[in-house]
């Protein structure tokens, strides 16, 4: 159990999530992994791309929080700034992968919960600079940086609707606000 920050992401969370893809590496073809998922794991689950610090995820996240953006729009922000979210927990295990989801969000669509670790992504760096924008959200250099890089096709997107590695990834949603 590792205790971390919410709804403002914090270094435990960060150490926690390193760990969990670091465990999902190892696994092979002939393992499965399950992922619990629930809301709050955009927060609790957060791992920042090489060059984006803990500090820069936290400003931003604090920075969407006041914008008054919903979840949905901050989350497509998060997910291009993360190693684990938007798809590429998924991408990462070479193991067949059965997602059990907890939805906090309307519509209860698991690319949006936890900002998607094991779903397709169908948002783009140029959405979340866009979101970015339609705030007036002053985010920090490292952020920006990273978004119009990944915009201007420097950088590979997140893991897309159709993507291979998704043959072998259930995501069931078990449980909504509803149910």
């Amino acid at each position: 159990i590792i205790e971390a920050g919410h709804p403002v992401p914090d270094q435990a969370g960060m150490d926690g999530a390193s760990e969990i893809l670091a465990l999902a590496n190892t696994l092979n073809a002939g393992d499965v992994m399950i992922a619990l998922i629930s809301g709050g794991g955009s927060s609790l689950l957060t791992l920042p791309v090489e060059g984006i610090s803990i500090d820069d995820m936290r400003k931003t996240t604090e920075a969407l929080l006041r914008s008054g953006a919903p979840i949905e729009e901050m989350n497509v922000v998060r997910k291009h700034l993360s190693l684990i979210q938007g798809g590429r927990l998924a991408a990462a295990c070479r193991a067949p992968i059965l997602a059990l989801i907890i939805s906090d969000v309307t519509g209860d669509d698991p690319t949006h919960i936890a900002s998607g670790p094991c779903s397709p992504d169908p948002s783009t760096y140029a959405d979340a600079l866009a979101i970015l924008n339609r705030y007036a959200i002053t985010a920090p250099t490292s952020v920006l940086r990273r978004l119009e890089a990944g915009a201007a096709g420097a950088i590979h997107e997140t893991p897309k609707p159709g993507d291979a590695v998704f043959a072998r990834c259930e995501n069931r949603v078990i449980a909504t606000p509803q149910r």
